[in-house]
């Protein structure tokens, strides 16, 4: 059993005076011969009269390294005069000395006496739940038991005031080391690499701006640029113009309409070098509808209305993807019989059975390839019986109704059309498919 020696053990005994079965008494008797008269507290023997007890009490557990709280089988229910539970009230001494003991740094262990019970913390006043979870000393209510009980609270109390001094004691850790001063550049230097490199919400914080700033608005368009500049390279020649324009229409004998009319282009013709390639279209579109199939063949059975929404596609794409600064549309009437007339373009004869790349068609004197022998070609015109609605600049016609069908022009791989040269011309309606008919485009402005 651990010896207590220098300085004298102080015990306080925390009970309560109208204890019936002579346990406190007894148990004080073990202690005093124990520990020594004066070194156990006893509020009944210790008080002088004339003294005033609080004072008394405050200042015997201020010399205290123990307290122990007797706990007998009434001392939980105990009522005072007026019928309340003593615990409840704010001014019972054996709740004052208690909560004073567990603020002040006391040890306390509490004593469950024979026939009474530990009390948990929902039997107590919030201000000594504490006591709920601090190990007991259980005296039996076995006959013969009690000095065993009486020797294993005395260990009990000798183990916890030797570690407790021991505590106090050990010597305090030794400061930290005097920093050495690191000059002023040093220091910046240090402080910016600490909040860069230690600072994880730092770095993230600038990895997204500088994804959300710069490599998202300029990184994805530009490969995205890159991809279409691939599959969507509208090649495109300028065609030369005669200074006094050309006859638009012919009077010959395969019942085109006559009489023809002049006209004389104001802005210069700059024309796709061949149709739009199926390829092209699936780039923009996301689909092939064409019946003979094939990247660099033509595309077909499309619409007119099909080829606005291509256009429309492609122009918000050269916008603000491709950056060629173009604007692309069908041609005009004029423009298209201009460059397949005074191109001298032709048909080779000959009825292949399905289209052929647009590079290996026949090409004429603009470097024009398959205006008379692939597809068809929607122009952007209303289509009339005559030209009397044809401008003079070779512009479009006048608009006419929505339900107005639109020109188509040139010949196809199997000859329909074709061998009539480039005068020839139809009317179909704006939702018109065929495997014949394609587009070529025209660029209406583009940069320097």
């Amino acid at each position: 059993m651990p010896q207590v020696t220098s300085p004298p053990l102080r015990i306080f005994i925390c009970y309560r005076r109208d204890n019936p079965d002579g346990h406190t008494g007894r148990l004080g008797d073990h202690l005093h011969a124990r520990f020594g008269d004066e070194n156990v507290f006893m509020d009944v023997e210790k008080i002088r009269p004339g003294r005033d007890f609080r004072k008394v009490i405050d200042e015997a557990l201020a010399n205290c390294e123990v307290l122990l709280a007797l706990i007998d089988q009434n001392w939980l229910t105990r009522l005072d005069e007026d019928g309340r539970r003593r615990l409840d009230n704010l001014e019972d001494y054996v709740r004052l000395e208690i909560v004073t003991a567990l603020e002040c740094g006391v040890g306390v262990i509490p004593v469950v006496l024979p026939g009474a019970r530990m009390p948990r913390k929902q039997d107590l006043p919030e201000n000594m739940w504490a006591l709920a979870h601090i190990n007991a000393v259980v005296f039996s209510n076995q006959p013969g038991h009690w000095r065993h009980d009486v020797e294993e609270l005395i260990r009990a109390i000798e183990e916890l005031v030797t570690e407790r001094r021991r505590e106090k004691e050990s010597p305090p850790a030794p400061p930290p080391p005097r920093p050495v001063p690191e000059p002023a550049a040093g220091k910046l230097k240090s402080a910016f690499w600490n909040v860069v490199l230690g600072n994880r919400k730092f770095i993230l914080l600038n990895v997204f701006l500088m994804l959300a700033f710069y490599v998202i608005p300029v990184g994805v368009p530009l490969i995205i640029k890159l991809i279409m500049n691939r599959r969507v390279n509208i090649q495109i020649s300028r065609i030369r113009l005669p200074g006094d324009g050309f006859r638009l229409g012919s009077t010959d004998e395969y019942g085109n309409p006559r009489p023809g009319r002049q006209v004389t282009f104001d802005k210069a013709i700059v024309m796709g070098v061949h149709e739009v390639t199926q390829a092209e279209w699936a780039a923009v579109m996301g689909d092939n509808p064409s019946e003979n199939r094939g990247d660099d063949k033509p595309v077909e059975w499309v619409s007119w209305d099909d080829t606005q929404t291509f256009i429309t596609k492609l122009n918000i794409m050269e916008k603000t993807l491709l950056g060629n600064g173009r604007v692309y549309a069908l041609p005009t009437e004029a423009e298209w019989e201009y460059a397949c007339k005074e191109g001298q373009a032709r048909n080779p004869g000959g009825r292949p059975m399905h289209t052929r790349e647009v590079t290996k068609a026949y090409t004429n004197d603009f470097e024009q390839y398959g205006m008379l022998d692939n597809v068809q070609e929607w122009c952007q015109d209303v289509y009339y019986e005559d030209y009397s609605e044809t401008p003079r600049d070779g512009s479009k016609a006048a608009p006419g109704p929505d339900s107005a069908p639109r020109v188509v022009r040139g010949g196809a791989f199997d000859g329909d059309a074709g061998g009539r040269g480039c005068s020839v011309r139809k009317g179909a309606t704006r939702g018109d498919k065929d495997s014949k008919i394609g587009l070529r485009l025209v660029v209406r402005y583009e940069n320097p």
